[in-house]
Protein backbone atom coordinates (compact mmCIF):
# COMPACT_ATOMS: atom_id res chain seq x y z
CA UNK A 1 0.00 0.00 0.00
CA UNK A 2 1.31 3.49 -0.73
CA UNK A 3 1.10 6.25 1.83
CA UNK A 4 1.73 9.59 1.27
CA UNK A 5 2.75 11.74 4.40
CA UNK A 6 3.13 15.56 3.35
CA UNK A 7 5.72 17.09 5.82
CA UNK A 8 7.47 14.29 6.81
CA UNK A 9 10.66 15.31 7.72
CA UNK A 10 8.93 17.40 10.19
CA UNK A 11 8.43 16.85 13.99
CA UNK A 12 5.91 14.04 14.06
CA UNK A 13 7.31 13.08 10.32
CA UNK A 14 10.71 11.93 11.15
CA UNK A 15 9.03 9.84 13.01
CA UNK A 16 6.32 8.32 11.64
CA UNK A 17 8.02 7.64 8.21
CA UNK A 18 10.53 4.98 9.45
CA UNK A 19 7.67 3.02 11.53
CA UNK A 20 5.45 2.92 7.80
CA UNK A 21 8.61 1.68 5.85
CA UNK A 22 10.13 -0.58 8.40
CA UNK A 23 5.48 -2.26 8.60
CA UNK A 24 5.96 -2.69 4.70
CA UNK A 25 4.28 0.65 3.18
CA UNK A 26 5.65 1.90 0.25
CA UNK A 27 6.29 6.07 1.55
CA UNK A 28 6.18 8.88 -0.31
CA UNK A 29 7.15 12.16 1.49
CA UNK A 30 6.44 15.98 0.17
CA UNK A 31 8.67 18.46 1.73
CA UNK A 32 9.57 21.73 1.17
CA UNK A 33 13.06 20.89 1.53
CA UNK A 34 14.24 23.02 3.88
CA UNK A 35 14.89 20.23 6.22
CA UNK A 36 16.15 16.83 7.62
CA UNK A 37 14.40 14.68 9.44
CA UNK A 38 15.61 14.74 12.98
CA UNK A 39 16.52 11.03 13.22
CA UNK A 40 18.46 9.68 11.11
CA UNK A 41 17.11 5.94 9.81
CA UNK A 42 17.89 3.73 7.47
CA UNK A 43 14.75 3.30 5.97
CA UNK A 44 14.97 6.81 4.75
CA UNK A 45 16.57 5.25 1.64
CA UNK A 46 13.45 3.81 1.02
CA UNK A 47 10.98 6.95 1.17
CA UNK A 48 10.17 8.82 -2.47
CA UNK A 49 10.87 12.08 -2.79
CA UNK A 50 8.67 15.08 -3.77
CA UNK A 51 6.22 13.54 -6.25
CA UNK A 52 6.48 16.81 -8.13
Amino acid sequence: MKILVIGGSGHIGTYLVPRLVKAGYEVINITRGQSKPYNSDPAWEEVKPNAS
